[in-house]
């Protein structure tokens, strides 16, 4: 379910960076998800590469975001999921800090308190000191089993 999940939010963000607009989805039956999945993220990552200026619109139903905040939106939820997949078997690095700091800069904006019931769960106290991925998982409603600055394991 989680892979189908990820695999649909990764083509619908490649509708919106390819098209500038979000339509009506119908989820195809019957495939691998892996393979569709890595299709997906390929589509993605070349409609990225031709996309046009960040500050451009696309439509999602009767609003308008730019394309550099679909893509930040976009980025969060890939990294959030594959965190989540890797955590599944058995993986245990935290998101890279990098990534991590840019994602929780703006994370409180895209997941306010409000918009969580059904989608997130509340945020995570950390154990102690935390690097920016422990606090973007955390914050994302994920909970730690032993925390520290720089690495940690954590369970979804």
């Amino acid at each position: 379910m989680l892979l189908d999940h990820l695999t649909d939010s990764v083509e619908v963000l490649h509708e919106a960076i390819s098209a500038g607009r979000i339509g009506a989805r119908v989820a195809p039956e019957g495939s691998d998800p892996v393979l569709r999945l890595r299709g997906q993220l390929v589509a993605l990552l070349a409609a990225t590469a031709a996309a046009g200026p960040a500050d451009r619109p696309v439509a999602i139903r009767d609003r308008e975001l730019t394309a550099g905040l679909v893509a930040v939106t976009g980025a969060l939820e890939i990294t959030v999921h594959c965190w989540d997949i890797a955590v599944a078997f058995g993986g245990t690095r935290p998101v890279p800090p990098g990534l991590a700091a840019v994602l929780l800069a703006i994370a409180a904006l895209l997941v306010p308190a409000h918009a969580r019931p059904g989608l997130f769960a509340d945020p995570v106290a950390l154990p102690g000191p935390a690097g920016p991925g422990d606090e973007l998982i955390a914050f994302l409603g994920r909970r730690p089993l032993r925390g520290d600055s720089e690495r940690s394991t954590w369970s979804v």
